[in-house]
């Protein structure tokens, strides 16, 4: 299973928070996802890179500015809630997902 990173700038592209979660729930190459904050999705996948991008770029188009990586265990950190980390490192979706109404 590869664990990538999306991000992208929810304050330029505020028209696309929900459409974009409902792209990313229906997505057929993602298998599970978790959304630790405004503008960053971390997603699980069996599939390659890009595969992945492609996807994306379907989403986005050329006019949305998002940015792509696949993430290594070995080599990613930061403070996040424990339940991402335990998904992220497990592979298993956390029972908390924020929600994007503030």
């Amino acid at each position: 299973m590869r664990t990538y990173s999306l991000s992208f700038d929810p304050y330029r592209s505020m028209h696309v928070g929900d459409q974009l979660l409902a792209f990313v729930k229906d997505n057929r190459y993602v298998v599970s996802w978790s959304r630790p904050y405004d503008g960053l999705y971390l997603l699980k996948s069996e599939y390659d890179f890009g595969t992945i991008l492609n996807s994306f770029k379907s989403f986005f188009g050329i006019n949305i500015s998002f940015f792509l990586s696949e993430v290594s265990h070995n080599a990613s950190g930061g403070i996040l809630q424990q339940d991402v980390w335990n998904w992220f490192n497990q592979g298993y979706l956390p029972n908390f997902l924020p929600s994007s109404d503030k």
